[in-house]
């Protein structure tokens, strides 16, 4: 084995031109003074030395650019020059690719962080769901149910339940939305109808009532729909304990005619309730808000005005940025995740309307929703508060329903309302009893939930369309239940041989439309 010769440090070429931190030209090594006893410089490897030392942008000596022959040679200033030059470049490349490997860490570590993210929020966002399906159904079916008689100061309580309920689902939904997009970047989907907004009002300002009383404070909402022609009502806390007044009463005070757009009402509802929240979280007790609705040529208006602390003009470009938190603190100890006014912006947007603000300090704000409002006359979807109940089926028109969800609750409401209406139901916990007992039964509409433990809901939708394929079994109705609002999840179910999607949390009623519906 050839020996190597090793070279000596203390008398290394690099090591020195370290040290002087410039260009080192050695141009005849064996007879310069330092060198000529170098291992490599007797050994004949190196008879020209030229080096430029290389030091990352933090002091770190990471190397030398070099020349090295065997032979003597010479080395002028403006080569020296031009090796200086190249060891910068050099320098520069090297440290834009160390950044580069920087900025691939940190994006890897950022989109492991983001996945686990998404997972923290889709388990809990199922478990917020299953809460709010079991209120949903439980009071719905209290609330559709001749028999049940429900006290008439308790039934509006029992409306407003029903209906925050599904305001949740849908905020759960939007935040879900939100926070796995760029804001501003992916449009929040809507589902547009024509809608009276004057009864999106009241409704929303219902909802809210109770929160406001418990600070003393009023709403004194009003309409307009000319510059002349204005009509106000005032509902809130009062001395005996506060009031607001029904829609009935609203309708027989304002002689005009509703005001029509054409929106997604649980968005718009989502917005108002924002809007009126945060105009209670900021004003002081004993005041009052003020609730506008009207229109102005080809727009309709909504505006909330509250009377409180109002927002410093240097933080009212930054309200809607997400996360952003102003500088005002609420007047009731309230918190605020600084997300809310955010989700309002991308639901108006995506509404093709605006929103402005106006606001003084120690006076309050004024926040305005701009609609546009339909170019023909439509007649607006009656928005029921109480849940509509599906009309029964001929006693010829039974069929044998498979209910599928490892949630009892959820089981046992909806076995009881399929069965309330002269289905039969079989029952299973998991996926896999799900496809044992349709491939023993005889059944005509299977409900798959789609989170359930052993088989998806999706596999067993898989499975059934294989073994009906396989044996040539006439097509059975599957009905698949999901939290999973994305809709290249949705499409995955249906490709597994679903018919129909069913959005968790759901009213029973939908889902008695879709199991009849053959």
């Amino acid at each position: 084995m050839k020996n190597i010769p090793c070279p000596d440090f203390k008398k290394s070429f690099c090591e020195k031109c370290f040290r002087q931190n410039e260009v080192l030209v050695v141009e005849d090594a064996k007879n310069d003074p330092f060198y000529y006893d170098h291992v490599m410089v007797q050994s004949g490897q190196i008879g020209f030395y030229a080096g430029a030392p290389l030091f990352t942008t933090k002091g770190v000596a990471i190397g030398t650019l070099c020349v090295i022959d065997t032979k003597a040679g010479t080395f002028d200033e403006e080569q020296r020059m031009l090796l200086a030059l190249l060891a910068k470049q050099v320098i520069m490349l090297l440290n834009l690719r160390l950044s580069l490997c920087e900025l691939e860490q940190c994006n890897a570590l950022l989109k492991k962080s983001n996945q686990e993210k998404n997972k923290i929020i889709g388990m809990v966002s199922h478990d917020i769901r299953q809460p709010l399906q079991n209120i949903m159904i439980c009071t719905e079916l209290m609330l559709a149910d001749e028999d049940f008689k429900i006290p008439e100061n308790h039934l509006e309580m029992m409306n407003t339940n029903h209906s925050s309920a599904r305001l949740m689902h849908t905020m759960v939904d939007d935040l879900l939305q939100l926070v796995q997009v760029d804001f501003g970047n992916v449009p929040i989907s809507i589902e547009p109808r024509f809608t009276d907004i004057v009864a999106l009002v009241h409704r929303s300002v219902t909802t809210n009532f109770l929160y406001a009383s418990r600070k003393k404070i009023a709403f004194h909402m009003g309409i307009q729909v000319s510059s002349n022609k204005r009509t106000n009502i005032r509902g809130g806390p009062d001395t005996q304990g506060g009031y607001v007044v029904s829609y009935d009463q609203w309708e027989h005070d304002f002689d005009g005619l509703p005001i029509t757009c054409f929106v997604d009402p649980a968005k718009m509802e989502q917005v108002l309730n924002n809007l009126l929240t945060n105009a209670v979280k900021y004003s002081n007790p004993n005041t009052e808000i003020q609730i506008e609705v009207g229109r102005r040529e080809n727009k309709a208006y909504i505006a909330v005005t509250d009377h409180g602390l109002g927002i410093p003009q240097d933080e009212l470009g930054n309200l809607f940025i997400p996360y952003h938190k102003i500088s005002v603190r609420p007047t009731g100890g309230e918190t605020s995740t600084g997300l809310g006014l955010s989700i309002v912006k991308s639901v108006i947007q995506a509404h093709q309307g605006e929103i402005e603000v106006e606001s003084t300090v120690g006076k309050g704000s004024t926040f305005r929703i701009i609609l546009p409002l339909p170019t023909a006359p439509m007649k607006p979807v009656a928005e029921e508060t109480k849940p509509q109940e599906t009309k029964k089926r001929d006693s010829g028109s039974k069929l044998s329903v498979l209910v599928a969800d490892d949630n009892a609750v959820i089981q046992r409401l909806v076995s009881s309302v399929l069965k309330k209406r002269g289905h039969s139901v079989i029952v299973a916990d998991n996926g896999k009893e799900a496809f044992t007992a349709w491939k023993s039964g005889n059944v005509d509409v299977v409900i798959l939930d789609e989170e359930m433990p052993r088989m998806l809901g999706s596999e067993v939708a898989s499975a059934i369309r294989q073994v009906e394929k396989e044996d040539g079994r006439s097509r059975v109705r599957i009905i698949s239940c999901t939290g999973h609002t994305s809709k290249v999840y949705q499409q995955k179910i249906l490709d597994c041989g679903a018919d129909e999607i069913c959005n968790k949390p759901f009213e029973i009623s939908k889902l008695v439309e879709l199991v009849e519906h053959m």
